[in-house]
């Protein structure tokens, strides 16, 4: 920007980070605390078999069965303990 300052007048109203912009003034964690670590391994062995949406226009057999083990997987995890007292 040329080195100049730029104001934005109404940044507060808009909750605007005069440094950032609309982006958060600090980066978003890499991951959940340790209590949601089992969603996180359920979230990074869905990248790394590329789990796909059940009506993907010609997903082949093995994309969905690749899915189907995956979402298995899902059902069987157990929600925070912290839900249920």
């Amino acid at each position: 920007m040329n080195g100049f300052k730029v104001s934005i007048p109404v940044a507060h109203v808009f909750d605007v980070d005069p440094r950032t912009g609309f982006m958060a003034p600090h980066p978003p964690i890499a991951r959940l605390p340790e209590i949601w670590e089992p969603w996180e391994e359920l979230l990074s062995a869905a990248i790394d078999v590329k789990v796909q949406i059940g009506d993907k226009v010609g997903l082949t057999e093995e994309e969905a069965e690749t899915s189907r083990v995956w979402r298995n997987m899902v059902r069987q995890v157990r929600l925070a303990p912290y839900f249920f007292g």
